[in-house]
């Protein structure tokens, strides 16, 4: 994967140039966008095309007579990241950036743009992406399939496992990140910092800046980075872009006494904006940027050591600088792109640096008072309305009852018509989502509640309702002080331009007079119109909306843990454990580790643990019994039971005595100092001659591992052994059981896997699994991702008895691009490429690779000597030298053959790929189409005869490392 492009540019023309080009072979199309001018939406006409945006924009869509609306699928989301993604069969192409899909963000305003283009390996369609069936390598771009999986994190509500992934590993490659579930974002801002050492500068360029976004970024800087050591610089707009004395305040800019206030708590603080102008729009090259609004946002990051200033990471984001966008789970969800490679910030950031920010000047005492007269004048002096959605205004008509939601809706007026409703279900231990299509009653305006659940420790998370109706979003909400002052006449801000007000349940006309004891007495008010037609439109109800209408989850139990009782268990050799039995209410399990106990003075953990038929029964050492403990919950049931504990005491020692309590103490420590075992069950990697410890096992994200206990020094046989196993991650991760007989396979690249061993001892209750020490296992990409024969190799190739060192196949190792990124762009010259008889390495020829910058391909010579079917063969990959660049280490394939027939063989590598071999001694030297593989050998042409070129086949006649010469052709015939 070459350098991707950075621009700031038109990035209007160069969509429409792909998506239109006659050669594209597109078939869908996704797009992301804040705002739209529907009319650019003709360009995807073609496509099987989904438009995810806010619900305001879905309006505009649905109402707009540039646009057949019916022929895409819109999803209302609160998105304000930006993307516009096409694919085919083979073919992606990305966009990523601050500009929406409309007339200004395309060709007028100054904006940012990242294009990433990629092959499709796995094919998939928008309806995969729905229901979140994107393979994890559909394509062989990370960037492309990071953005994909953030968007399909955005519609599926579910976590984007390729960015944490990717934020794990902190590559030197771009990295996608996103404000949706995992605040990757956020994240990744206090893990560049904590790369940082000096003082930090923030220089942050944005259109929409207030204070308490400030805040929200600043909160991010990790423990050591104190106030003093950081300063902050933005380049803002023209505040009067954002500050409209004619509308509710839905922006906001910095007054002066915001300034003085930044300043004095950080080292610095500088505030700088760009008005329309010549001296705003001049470049001190000479050269313009364009005239429209500075729309862009790129957060860089600067380190200052002594005299030594570095710019050490840029961040390209659609991320304004306010709280909507900061916040934890706020409001928008927003994309963002770091940098990571030096030659990318280093160019990037000269431009923003030394060329743009030139286009902006410092706010002066004068801009700043301009700026304060802006600001009163749009706020009226009382706070802004609540902009809300049509959901909100919605869930204020609602009622519950145990077995159904009641929509009353109450404005005769307005038409509100309920066509479908799903209600979403998540899994709160593995967050899996299904949705549950359920039925209308009562004229179709009641909604079913789900009663039978279909697995244990579920949850309703939603309900979205597909109604039609006139109502226009967004609504707005009155505050009960904005009531009252609208009850006494003292509301500054108009409502007439809202053609209704509801409060409690019933609708108001904004025409007439509005009755006072009813606005002073409210707690809050919804405004909103209609437009001159219906609608259909999706709305969503959260739990949260639900519950205040009095709905309560039939799959939430009011408590998980219904009794815990203290009491004893008795184990031969090991002697007595004080115990803890709880018991689970029905349709909840937590995982083992989800239940938290301490005593008056620490957090402890249970020795082990026995599964009962109404709970589990957890075993503590010996010397605590008759302590009290706290019993409460963790991670992931704390969410939804945050005040839940069970105070208890746990027993004394009683019973059998023969085992004291410093013997049994003894023994438990034995049985934790058993450290579970691993080898890789399917691969065995050779010993390299000449190379100390070249090779070290390697865990790939698909090798099967045998995890085995060995409990030489514990006293007693156990009867099973087990093991659980967890993914270290900013998502929780519910350990899994399985017995030592099943081997553990990865389940993802990048991946820390957890390892606890589990010793099985049967008592009279059931089997009691006391846990062992833990091992961790770190699991790396595998090196080669497939096994593909050359492109010019038919898929039966005779040969004849040739010379040992002819080659009479070619093998194409195709190499994931995330390789490139651990250990740099020479790729291939690090590697080495051996082959194996036994324990002999046979000689070879020097491998070919095609030329792409830097090289995912490379083809290797297979020879004759394979066909000793007595020996057995293995083709090694693995890096030149040893050190931290090479965190892999080898893959090895076993070579087998089988022959069928007397001159048909079958030949396969490790599982990885087969292919049919004629062994003909009668037949000419193997004729080959070699029009790719003249591209190899850095860049250069080999030379062969014109009478091949006619004929389109070329006969190798050596394969030699003979002076620098891998191949050479001759005439055929």
């Amino acid at each position: 994967m070459g350098k991707q492009p950075f621009t700031v540019d038109d990035v209007g023309a160069q969509i429409k140039e792909t998506v239109n080009g006659s050669d594209t072979a597109f078939e869908h199309a996704l797009i992301t966008t804040y705002t739209v001018t529907p009319g650019y939406l003709d360009w995807f006409d073609d496509f099987e095309t989904l438009v995810c945006t806010p619900s305001d924009t879905a309006d505009k869509i649905r109402l707009s007579e540039d646009v057949e609306h019916e022929e895409f699928t819109l999803l209302e989301r609160d998105v304000h990241g930006k993307c516009v993604v096409v694919w085919g069969p083979d073919r992606i192409v990305v966009w990523t950036g601050s500009f929406n899909l409309s007339h200004a963000g395309l060709f007028s305003n100054v904006e940012w743009a990242s294009r990433f283009e990629g092959t499709v390996k796995t094919a998939f369609t928008l309806d995969d992406l729905l229901a979140g069936r994107i393979p994890s390598k559909a394509t062989n771009n990370d960037r492309v399939t990071q953005l994909l999986d953030t968007v399909q994190s955005l519609l599926r509500r579910t976590p984007s496992e390729s960015v944490d992934d990717a934020l794990r590993r902190w590559p030197t490659e771009p990295i996608v990140v996103h404000s949706g579930l995992g605040e990757s974002l956020r994240r990744s801002v206090t893990q560049c910092l904590r790369e940082t050492s000096g003082d930090v500068t923030l220089s942050y360029f944005t259109p929409n800046v207030n204070k308490t976004g400030i805040k929200e970024l600043t909160a991010l800087a990790p423990p050591g980075l104190d106030d003093d050591q950081l300063s902050i610089e933005v380049y803002g707009a023209d505040p009067s872009a954002f500050i409209d004395t004619t509308q509710p305040s839905i922006g906001s800019f910095l007054g002066t006494a915001d300034v003085d206030e930044l300043a004095a708590q950080f080292g610095e603080f500088g505030l700088q904006t760009r008005f329309p102008g010549d001296d705003g729009e001049t470049l001190p090259s000479g050269s313009q940027i364009r005239g429209g609004l500075a729309h862009l946002k790129v957060l860089l990051v600067i380190e200052t050591v002594g005299a030594e200033t570095v710019l050490k990471d840029v961040l390209l984001t659609s991320a304004n600088l306010t709280a909507n966008a900061w916040k934890k789970n706020g409001g928008n969800v927003e994309y963002g792109i770091w940098l990571r490679d030096s030659d990318r910030i280093e160019s990037v950031g000269n431009f923003f640096l030394e060329s743009l920010a030139e286009c902006y000047g410092r706010a002066d005492a004068q801009t700043l008072t301009d700026i304060d007269e802006r600001i009163e004048a749009g706020s009226g002096g009382f706070l802004p309305y609540t902009r809300q959605s049509i959901g909100n205004l919605v869930s204020a008509t609602l009622t519950a009852s145990a077995t159904e939601i009641v929509i009353d809706w109450p404005d005769k007026a307005v038409p509100f018509e309920i066509e479908e409703a799903h209600w979403y279900i998540r899994d709160i231990v593995t967050g899996e989502l299904t949705t549950y299509e359920t039925s209308l009653t009562s004229s179709d305006k009641n909604v079913n509640i789900p009663i039978e659940r279909e697995s244990e420790n579920q949850y309703i998370e939603s309900l979205d309702l597909q109604v039609t109706t006139p109502l226009e979003t967004p609504v707005y909400q009155l505050s009960a002080s904005q009531l009252t002052q609208l009850a006494n006449d003292e509301l500054d801000e108009p409502i007439e331009e809202w053609d209704r007000l509801l409060i409690s349940g019933t609708t108001y006309s904004t025409a007439g007079r509005l009755p006072t004891d009813v606005l002073e007495a409210a707690e809050a008010g919804y405004l909103y119109r209609s437009y001159d037609r219906p609608l259909t439109r999706t709305i969503r109800l959260e739990a949260s909306q639900l519950e205040s209408a009095g709905f309560e989850d039939p799959f939430l139990p009011a408590a998980v843990m219904t009794a815990v009782r203290p009491t004893t268990q008795q184990i031969d050799e090991v002697g007595q454990l004080p115990c803890l039995d709880v018991t689970f209410a029905s349709g909840v399990t937590p995982p083992t580790d989800s239940l938290e106990f301490e005593t008056e003075t620490e957090a402890v953990q249970p020795v082990g643990w026995i599964d009962t038929p109404h709970g589990r029964q957890y075993a503590f050492k010996p010397q605590l019994a008759a302590e009290p403990l706290t019993v409460s919950l963790g991670e992931p049931f704390d969410t939804h039971y945050p005040t839940e504990y069970h105070e208890c005491t746990l027993p004394t020692r009683g019973g059998d005595r023969h085992i004291d309590s410093e013997t049994t103490e003894q023994r438990l420590q034995q049985v934790s100092a058993v450290s579970p075992q691993y080898s890789l069950s399917a691969i065995s990697v050779p010993d390299v001659l000449g190379v100390e410890n070249a090779v070290d096992p390697f865990i790939h994200e698909d090798s099967p591992l045998e995890i085995s206990l060995h409990e030489r020094n514990v006293p007693f046989t156990a009867e099973t052994h087990a093991y659980e196993y967890s993914r270290a991650g900013y998502f929780y991760s519910p350990p899994q059981q399985r017995d030592c007989t099943e081997p553990l396979t990865p389940p993802a690249p990048y991946a820390s896997l957890t390892v606890q061993g589990l010793l099985g001892v049967e008592t009279d209750t059931g089997t009691l699994w006391l846990s062992t020490d833990t091992t961790t296992i770190d699991v790396r990409k595998r090196l080669v991702s497939a096994i593909e024969p050359s492109a010019d190799i038919p898929e039966s190739t005779p040969f004849g008895s040739l010379d040992p060192d002819q080659a009479i196949m070619w093998l194409g190792f195709d190499f994931d691009d995330i390789v490139v990124e651990d250990v740099g762009d020479d790729v291939v010259e690090d590697l080495v490429f051996e082959y194996w008889r036994d324990e002999n390495k046979l000689e070879q020829s020097r491998p070919i690779r095609a030329l792409q910058s830097p090289p995912e391909y490379v083809a290797v010579p297979l020879f004759r000597s394979l066909f000793e079917a007595t020996a057995t063969y293995r083709i090694v990959v693995r890096p030149a030298e040893t050190g931290t660049k090479y965190a892999w280490s080898a893959n090895e394939y076993r070579v087998s053959l089988e022959r069928q027939s007397g001159d048909r063989v079958k030949f396969t590598v490790d599982g990885h790929a087969t292919f049919g071999i004629r062994d003909d001694d009668q037949a000419p030297a193997p004729m080959i189409n070699l029009d790719r593989l003249l591209r190899v050998r850095l860049g250069e042409e080999l030379p062969y005869h014109p009478y091949l070129e006619n004929t389109g086949e070329r006969r190798p006649e050596t394969i030699r490392q003979l002076n620098e010469v891998l191949l050479c052709f001759v005439e055929a015939g």
